[in-house]
């Protein structure tokens, strides 16, 4: 019996009904797509009802959805490898609000204010360190300083003590009562922190 080689790179054959090796032989495409919906503010992917913090994440999932190796990437189309098919995914994007940016979407709703005084150099600096740490609600720039607001929880209040302690300034905490929660028997307060350089 005689011996057949790939036409392509000339390796021998051991398929008789083929005319090229399986190294030659071109992938089968299917092309598929998926619908994400993506965060307009912070850039969080929801996908089938799971939420990923960035794009690199929901790739990995997107790998193992089907069970393959992501070969490349461009703007709207990703190519996954699987055995001897190419999966070609149409990405299509449509924007929302992620439920940690719906809590910091509303400029009037806050309920802690941070009151930055003093050396302006120090407040600036400050002001832009607790902007990465804590995203503010909203900005007011005054003639005597810097005003930012949070709507924030008792452990991010903590945190935001600890950062103004570090930095060296003198803190004065206020408390005006809001109103008074009947469901859940709490008093209800708005928090100024004075921080002075």
């Amino acid at each position: 019996m005689y011996k057949r080689f790939c036409i392509k790179c000339g390796k021998e054959l051991h398929d008789t009904n083929s005319f090229l090796c399986d190294n030659c032989l071109e992938p089968q495409v299917i092309n598929k797509q998926r619908k994400i919906k993506q965060c307009s503010l912070c850039g969080r992917i929801m996908y089938k009802n799971k939420e990923f913090e960035d794009f690199t994440s929901f790739l990995q999932y997107l790998s193992k959805e089907f069970s393959g190796k992501i070969e490349s990437i461009n703007s709207d189309t990703v190519i996954i490898k699987k055995d001897k098919e190419k999966i070609s995914i149409k990405i299509v994007y449509s924007e929302y609000l992620c439920k940690k940016c719906k809590k910091y979407s509303n400029p009037r709703s806050f309920n802690y204010k941070v009151q930055l005084r003093g050396d302006e150099s120090k407040i600036i600096s400050t002001a832009n360190i607790l902007v990465k740490s804590i995203p503010p609600v909203n900005i007011k720039s005054l003639p005597e300083g810097v005003d930012l607001f949070f709507k924030i929880n008792n452990f991010e209040a903590k945190k935001l003590l600890k950062i103004l302690r570090n930095l060296g300034c003198s803190i004065k905490i206020t408390r005006k009562l809001i109103t008074y929660d009947k469901l859940s028997s709490k008093k209800i307060y708005k928090v100024t922190i004075s921080a002075r350089f």
